[in-house]
């Protein structure tokens, strides 16, 4: 920086003061105050790329909606999409720590039945807790805890034909596979039941408490993606050592049945690991913790729902 009058090089003397050791003149550094996005308005992907730690080599922000915003913390829903497949959008449920924004959590969508699903699991938490998170149940359905979401993968089938092309199943040793070649559809078999992706648009949206959460215990949950490989949920948890201490915390697990897919052994320890569910990568801490939060939440989603193509 230099000097406006003589043209000399500024010297720092604290931050945010500089002196010319010409001619003394004191010249106080301006900072250009950072925009800051309406919370519930739509904003442009570019604020949120240079204003967030979003990787650009891994995805591009093309617009979103702030939720919540605290000078430590901020929540948003984004529409992104990767550098490679620019025409393959979805949906980023996004959470961003400190200062800087760096990434804090991250649930990503991207069948519009997913979105629809969690706006609708969000409205049943939202009527059937208090503001601690403490369960109320205002509806009549109270809560099954033999129930488990798993139950739903298992496939019945009538003629062993694919519900896909109509074609007839093969039966291996631990799948069913498609005939038709073009097709490829694969139902995997555990313990002599067919497993096969449950629809999204027909899940039961029920609470449950039989869910793969670790390090904390559920209240109660609820199921918004069913499939084989891909299990997404949304629950209140808390922690053994402080029951009192409740909050929402969203849930993305994943598992790769490969290994026990390509396994000949009837039973295989370690191919059998294959089949738990852990947490996907890069998912870290997507919490909820005041529960006034959910209602723009709510409105956020359902807002980013209209513009989503």
């Amino acid at each position: 920086m230099k000097c406006p009058n003589c043209n000399t090089e500024l010297r720092l003397l604290v931050p945010g003061i500089f002196e010319c050791p010409n001619c003394k003149t004191i010249i106080k550094e301006k900072i250009e105050e950072e925009e800051k996005p309406e919370e519930l308005s739509i904003t442009s992907g570019d604020w949120f790329m240079r204003n967030t730690k979003l990787n650009s080599k891994y995805e591009i922000c093309e617009q979103g909606i702030i939720v919540h915003q605290t000078p430590k913390d901020m929540i948003a829903i984004l529409i992104c999409h990767s550098p490679d497949f620019p025409n393959s959008n979805y949906i980023r449920l996004s959470w961003f720590r400190e200062k800087a924004r760096i990434h804090w959590g991250m649930i990503k969508i991207r069948e519009k039945s997913v979105l629809k699903n969690t706006i609708q699991a969000l409205e049943r938490i939202d009527k059937n807790f208090d503001s601690d998170f403490e369960w109320v149940n205002k509806e009549e359905d109270a809560m099954d805890n033999n129930l488990s979401d798993e139950e739903l993968l298992i496939y019945t089938f009538t003629d062993r034909k694919c519900p896909q092309c109509g074609k007839t199943l093969k039966k291996r040793k631990k799948f069913y596979e498609c005939e038709n070649q073009m097709c490829g559809e694969l139902f995997v078999i555990v313990n002599g039941r067919p497993l096969y992706n449950s629809p999204s648009e027909k899940l039961p949206l029920r609470f449950v408490k039989n869910l793969p959460i670790n390090f904390y215990l559920p209240v109660a949950g609820i199921t918004t993606k069913m499939f084989v490989g891909d299990w997404k949920a949304i629950a209140v948890i808390y922690k053994e050592s402080n029951p009192d201490r409740k909050w929402l915390r969203f849930y993305w697990w994943v598992r790769d049945l490969q290994p026990y897919l390509e396994s000949q052994l009837t039973i295989d320890i370690e191919a059998n690991k294959s089949l738990s569910w852990s947490s996907r990568k890069g998912v870290k801490s997507p919490n909820i913790y005041d529960k006034r939060i959910i209602r723009p939440f709510i409105a956020g989603l359902k807002k980013i729902e209209t513009v989503w193509e």
